[in-house]
């Protein structure tokens, strides 16, 4: 089975969702929570999140080559330079802007199934330094089936440094070497972290790299050294397998597929599994810093965004179609001690973000301002006189939970399983 990210049908989906909230009352009194604001607009199926010190990272999957249009099963698939990573500076405070270009020109690729493309991004704590995860989207074949050399760009780790792009690990070639999981060779990458053991020494000393691979059913753990530079001045890489999700053939049991990343100040990683997209099947997962699970928490549903408060008492989860009901998606906050959670209705999320300034004074929990692309699977500029409510390109929305919502005893099931 194919193991990307944006279900079929999903532009079927786009087309009957609303404008979102342009512009709603960001003002809170720690109680009631804040109604969402949207910080940007216009993005090209926006996905990861992440920060650059005060700075809010997009990563943008784009939509294919520029006349491409919504294909239809059979199509040709349509690919282009139409990818992107932006930016957003002092995103706690800004309203309704054109995020900034940091990279621009990468390869996306269009199908029935949605964008494939540079679905996750990381700062590498170097200014104007960031790390893509660079997503494939051709079905059963490592090799991209096109002469355009900009797709050998798929299943790879890239480095961007001041908007040049290198390619630094061929994760698709891990998967042909390793292929933890047993299964069909694939490889999509799909969300990137930068874990420090040390987070008190100099950034580039003992740093190392997450890659949730969706399609090799593994995260990847990237090590670099910076005693062997290439000629790009790119340290020499070694990989191994951080976590690996076997599968059996029964498909009562569908596999986990790991879709996004986290970690807490205490050095726990937290992935998310997608969970192929059946109601309840969705996961996230603790492990310390070897590899060891310490904690799961089931019955999500299409995760595509996972963020961690700072001790790890509160997570969130994007569920992309989690309020199916509403024909709308969600954010769910979970509390890890007293095993709650609640939900937050947002159109289609994607990548999610914590307040990094909240973080940094030490907050958690409620009085954490959640970042989180809105739209995901919308492409900039997709105007259609047919439907004129429907929003033009991704978003990204910031808004809060209240302190005292209703609370639900954990699993989380939205839709309910069958």
């Amino acid at each position: 089975m194919r193991r990307n990210l944006v279900a079929a049908g999903s532009f079927t989906l786009l087309l009957a969702s609303a404008t979102g909230v342009a512009g709603a009352d960001d003002n809170s009194d720690g109680d009631s929570g804040s109604s969402p604001v949207v910080v940007a607009t216009g993005l090209n199926s926006p996905r990861q999140l992440n920060w650059a010190g005060d700075t809010l990272l997009i990563a943008e999957a784009g939509q294919g080559g520029k006349d491409c249009g919504p294909p239809a099963p059979g199509d040709p698939l349509c690919a282009g330079p139409t990818g992107r990573i932006s930016a957003v500076p002092d995103a706690d405070h800004t309203f309704n802007v054109a995020a900034e270009t940091l990279v621009d020109g990468l390869y996306s690729v269009e199908t029935p199934q949605g964008t494939i493309g540079s679905d996750g991004v990381a700062w590498t704590g170097f200014p104007g330094v960031y790390l893509i995860a660079e997503g494939e989207a051709t079905f059963g074949a490592l090799a991209p089936d096109t002469d355009d050399p900009a797709a050998a760009s798929q299943e790879h780790l890239l480095v961007s440094v001041n908007g040049a792009v290198f390619p630094w690990v061929d994760l698709g070639e891990q998967e042909r070497l390793q292929n933890p999981d047993g299964k069909q060779l694939d490889s999509n990458p799909n969300a990137v972290i930068v874990v420090d053991p040390t987070p008190t020494g100099e950034p580039g000393n003992d740093e190392y790299v997450l890659v949730a691979d969706a399609g090799a059913n593994t995260v990847w753990k990237v090590t670099p050294d910076f005693t062997k530079l290439d000629k790009h001045g790119l340290p020499a890489a070694t990989v191994t397998v951080f976590a690996a999700y076997e599968s059996d053939d029964d498909p009562k049991t569908p596999e986990f597929v790991p879709s996004a990343l986290d970690q807490d100040k205490d050095g726990n990683i937290y992935v998310a599994g997608v969970g192929s997209f059946v109601p309840g099947f969705a996961a996230v997962v603790r492990y310390d810093q070897d590899g060891t699970e310490t904690a799961r928490w089931n019955g999500f549903t299409a995760i595509n965004g996972l963020a961690v408060d700072d001790d790890g008492g509160e997570f969130y989860v994007s569920q992309i179609f989690g309020n199916e009901a509403a024909g709308s998606g969600n954010v769910v906050r979970v509390d890890t001690h007293e095993k709650t959670w609640t939900a937050f209705d947002v159109p289609y999320p994607s990548g999610l973000a914590l307040d990094d300034s909240v973080l940094r004074h030490g907050g958690h929990g409620s009085d954490d301002k959640v970042f989180v692309s809105a739209y995901s699977l919308s492409p900039a500029g997709a105007d259609d006189p047919a439907t004129p409510d429907v929003v033009e390109g991704g978003q990204v929305w910031r808004f809060s939970f209240p302190k005292h919502a209703d609370e639900a005893p954990l699993p989380v099931t939205a839709p309910p399983a069958a």
